[in-house]
């Protein structure tokens, strides 16, 4: 089943203490993050580059799985093998995700967490993309 944050219809976001990769190679906490901010984002599997990041959005009441320590909803997507962007409820162990130096693990199991969280996100200029607790993921402003 899906769940998804009670009163927003954008919904793909993560929990406090995300990390998230900037330009100067230092990992700041999600809920830190702020407009004007330089963080690495990508186009695919191509080099990191830094971008900016243009505006922050902050959730309340979200469901949320826990991903190898990370707190996430089930609609936020993350980069396939295929150069392809899928939600991580789609995924199971079977399958893989993109680290930030573009190599491949396998999807680490995923746990619902009781309850209900604030989670975060941020649109960053041109790809839409960014590196969430060393993850490939799109920050899904817009289509992906």
């Amino acid at each position: 089943m899906l769940y998804r944050c009670r009163y927003v219809k954008q919904d793909a976001c993560f929990g406090q203490g995300t990390p998230i990769l900037m330009e100067d190679g230092t990992y700041k906490p999600i809920e830190d993050i702020e407009v004007g901010d330089w963080v690495m984002s990508f186009k695919g599997l191509e080099k990191l580059i830094p971008t900016k990041v243009l505006k922050t959005f902050k959730h309340e009441d979200c469901f949320v799985y826990d991903l190898d320590g990370l707190k996430v909803t089930p609609s936020h997507p993350f980069l396939t093998p295929g150069n392809r962007y899928r939600e991580i409820a789609q995924f199971t162990e079977k399958n893989s995700l993109v680290l930030a130096d573009g190599t491949f693990v396998p999807v680490p199991k995923m746990i619902p967490v009781d309850g209900f969280y604030t989670t975060y996100n941020f649109m960053v200029k041109d790809f839409h993309t960014y590196v969430a607790g060393n993850y490939r993921v799109h920050n899904k402003t817009v289509k992906y």
